[in-house]
């Protein structure tokens, strides 16, 4: 009998090696990429320089650019006024010297043609006015250039004060009366009138200059009388325009 050595054990990867490529090469591909290759017991990175782990000082440098550069845009963004602002600024502020009784005088004709269509008086034949359609019609209407009178208020001295609205906030209005003064008189506790003349007002005026005084009243064409309470009355003229009112009774009337 014939003894027989086993042949030596190899590596598996150069067993795969040797399969597709020659002896020489398979050596050589096995001792550069398994045998040498050197064992990583940590992984590698990149040097710390100031661009990739900056310290706390260039940290707060970079935060401040980033502020400034936030801030001038902002500044060379146009934006609207906040409301401390508008108060600083007095920009609604009615100053005396800025209105004219003359212009708002002007004015109140333009608001009575726009309360008879509010209405439903600016028709040719006029119409009626029923006080459940009436009322909310006038409580969602727009103030400003009617002429208004206090006819009663808790502050006695503001009876009688006459002029034409220039300006409505939540609780007063800003009204100009002759001589260009300027009053703010508070909605509260305070009962305003206002006339809405008809169409034929001036007509009538004209015609009853002609004639004399007893057919001149009987023939002229009368107003419609409203009056105005401001403690029902204290809500921001926008909000008024959009909000729906229902007919109701005071309980302190």
């Amino acid at each position: 009998m014939h003894s027989t050595t086993p042949p030596e054990t190899q590596h598996a990867a150069l067993n795969l090696l040797l399969r597709s490529h020659a002896p020489d090469i398979a050596n050589e591909i096995f001792l550069s990429h398994i045998v040498r290759r050197p064992l990583l017991l940590r992984p590698s990175s990149p040097p710390a320089t100031p661009s990739t782990h900056p310290d706390a000082r260039t940290q707060r440098q970079r935060a401040r650019e980033r502020k400034e550069k936030e801030k001038e845009k902002r500044r060379r963004k146009p934006r609207p006024l906040s409301a401390k602002e508008k108060r600083k600024l007095g920009v609604h502020d009615v100053q005396s010297g800025e209105v004219r009784y003359e212009v708002f005088r002007g004015l109140s004709g333009i608001w009575a043609g726009y309360i008879r269509d509010v209405l439903g008086l600016g028709g040719p034949g006029g119409g009626y006015v029923v006080k459940d359609t009436a009322g909310p019609l006038l409580a969602s209407a727009d103030f400003h250039g009617a002429e208004v009178e206090v006819v009663r208020c808790r502050c006695v001295t503001r009876v009688g004060l006459r002029g034409f609205v220039v300006k409505e906030t939540r609780g007063a209005f800003v009204v100009v009366g002759t001589g260009d003064r300027v009053w703010t008189i508070p909605k509260a506790h305070t009962v305003f009138r206002f006339e809405v003349p008809f169409v034929g007002d001036q007509e009538g005026e004209e015609e009853g200059k002609e004639g004399d005084g007893v057919e001149a009243e009987m023939t002229k064409p009368k107003s419609l009388v409203f009056e105005l309470h401001g403690d029902q009355f204290e809500i921001r003229p926008a909000e008024r325009a959009n909000k729906k009112f229902k007919f109701h009774i005071p309980p302190d009337i």
